[in-house]
Parts: structure tokens; C-alpha cells; sequence
């Protein structure tokens, strides 16, 4: 068998994905867009670099009232243990904008 050459997939989607509680992504909301597992939001940072948000449900809650065009700041707060068995822990975020 011919040695198989592996080739490790990164996040193509330049997706936002926080690891430390505080982590902060700070920029203009460019897009909003509904996908499979819900809403995620295009942020163009101050570096001119674009991510996107995750789908996660308490992130899109504190995005529902956050329009294309505002300036926003969001925190990853931490995770919560999922309250039933069987089920993802969730991840908690705060949402900034300015006045």
C-alpha cells in the first residue's frame, strides 16, 4: 500500500472560534446570514480582517437586536455544563455596541 500523505483541514471559513474566557472580537457587522444550525455574522475587524461567528444559540440571541453597519463588541464569557445529559455544553457570550 502506498504511503498516504495527510494533510490537516483549517478553518477555511475564517470562522471566530474564542478558547479563553475573555477572547473579544470588536468590529463592524458587515453580514448577516441564516444557515443550517442558525444565524452567523460577518465582522470586519480594525486589521481589516473579516470572521465570522459561530451559531451559537446564547451569541445569536445577544445579536438579535445588532444591525449590519453597528459596531460591536463580543466576549466569550466561558461554557456552561449542558443542563441535560446528551446535550453540548453551552457557550456564553456578551454582546456591546456603541450609542
Amino acid at each position: 500500500m502506498a504511503e498516504v500523505k495527510w494533510k490537516k483541514v483549517e478553518n477555511e471559513l475564517n470562522m471566530w472560534l474564542p478558547e479563553n474566557i475573555g477572547d473579544e472580537l470588536i468590529g463592524v457587522v458587515l453580514e448577516k446570514k441564516a444557515g443550517l444550525y442558525g444565524d452567523q455574522f460577518l465582522i470586519k475587524q480594525k486589521d481589516d480582517v473579516e470572521v465570522w461567528t459561530p451559531s451559537h444559540k446564547v451569541l445569536q440571541n445577544r445579536m438579535n437586536s445588532v444591525g449590519v453597519g453597528q459596531v460591536v463588541k463580543i466576549v466569550f464569557d466561558g461554557v456552561e455544563p449542558a443542563k441535560q445529559r446528551g446535550y453540548n455544553p453551552t457557550s456564553i457570550y456578551s454582546v456591546y455596541t456603541t450609542e
